[in-house]
């Protein structure tokens, strides 16, 4: 990645700061700017831009409310003042949520149509998030509006298309990277999975699979010109999962969103080495697994019976020592949690003491 590469702090999730609370933790952290949901109140408006303009940070608007409005007459009304009034902040660009899966293609057109001439009208760059339940939910969704829209660009926000596929996209590679990725302009950083848009931290070995997939896709977005602009975008609960009956959160957005901005760094800076060594890391650990999940063995019992093909059980001492190591990684967990203030020991008691009860119930 030669082109310099922006990357943008999400206001979502931050909501409950202050603006000069907020901005600060934006310049702590070393983003580049931020990307938010502007008041309507001109008055409020304006003092968010101000504050970051003072603040040195460049702006993306963004327009989601119009999620909200299902009627298609009010939806529009209501798209045209939103985008209208984050035009007037003089962002870099806008992103809008625009239209609704279940609106007809003519409609979804007509919406399309307006956001292009408040473009035109007010000098400012419009794109449409890939997100579900919007006209762009789903790949077969977007493309009629692709073919009728030559300068329709995208925020790829890919995490969605994960679920709305229930797949990492293997089986769509040709349309991403033939159809999709020449018409995206910024990006979403968040990891998603087969059956969510968000995964619990994008650093854990379990989601070693769907970190690879989103890396490999934003490498090729970037590498192709196509955006300078990216977001990690994790997100409060319910993105983010949540302990039962307590709801606390399992891990924290915005250190997630610095993790990631961490990682981005790192892929501009040094001209995506860091990407490569990570899908190279991920590819060979997915290839290990994958053989010995595959591979058949012969094992002769005690007695020289040759018995099931497939891994020989293991030893007592083997389950000793893993059980051991299990309830070690456990505790840590629960005493990181507990250190967090995410929960407190009571919670994780109460807890234990339901599981077990579980437990012996289905005994």
């Amino acid at each position: 990645m030669k082109t310099p590469v922006k990357v943008f702090a999400p206001h979502w999730g931050s909501a409950h700061l202050s603006p000069d609370d907020f901005i600060a933790r934006v310049t702590s952290a070393g983003f580049d700017g931020i990307e938010m949901s502007l008041p309507v109140d001109a008055q409020e408006r304006d003092g968010w831009t101000r504050r970051i303009r003072d603040a040195g940070l460049d702006l993306i608007a963004q327009q989601w409310e119009t999620a909200m409005v299902p009627n298609f007459h009010e939806h529009k009304a209501a798209l045209e003042v939103y985008l209208r009034n984050a035009a007037a902040a003089s962002p870099l660009f806008i992103n809008t949520h625009t239209g609704k899966d279940f609106y007809s293609f003519e409609q979804n057109s007509q919406l399309l149509e307006l956001s292009e001439q408040i473009a035109q009208d007010t000098g400012v760059r419009i794109v449409h998030e890939i997100h579900r339940s919007r006209f762009s939910g789903h790949p077969m969704l977007v493309l009629p509006y692709l073919d009728s829209f030559p300068d329709l660009e995208l925020n790829a926000d890919l995490s969605h298309w994960c679920v709305a596929c229930e797949s990492l996209l293997d089986d769509q590679s040709e349309l991403l990277q033939n159809v999709i990725f020449p018409r995206v302009r910024h990006i979403h950083a968040r990891v998603g999975h087969a059956e969510g848009p968000q995964v619990t931290d994008f650093r854990a070995p379990e989601h070693a699979d769907a970190y690879a997939a989103h890396l490999s896709w934003w490498d090729t977005i970037v590498k192709a010109r196509n955006t300078t602009t990216i977001t990690p975008e994790f997100g409060p609960a319910p993105y983010t999962t949540t302990l039962p009956y307590t709801n606390q959160i399992v891990s924290d957005p915005w250190h997630l969103n610095v993790a990631m901005l961490n990682v981005l760094h790192n892929m501009t800076k040094h001209d995506s080495s860091v990407q490569r060594f990570n899908v190279k890391k991920v590819k060979l650990h997915r290839k290990k697994r994958t053989e010995m999940k595959n591979q058949k063995k012969v094992f002769v019992n005690a007695k020289g019976d040759k018995k099931t093909v497939g891994k020989p059980p293991a030893s007592k001492k083997k389950v000793r020592r893993d059980t051991k190591r299990a309830k070690n990684n456990a505790k840590y967990e629960q005493d990181r949690l507990v250190a967090s203030g995410l929960v407190t020991k009571e919670d994780i008691e109460k807890l234990q003491a339901a599981s077990n009860e579980a437990d012996d119930i289905a005994e």
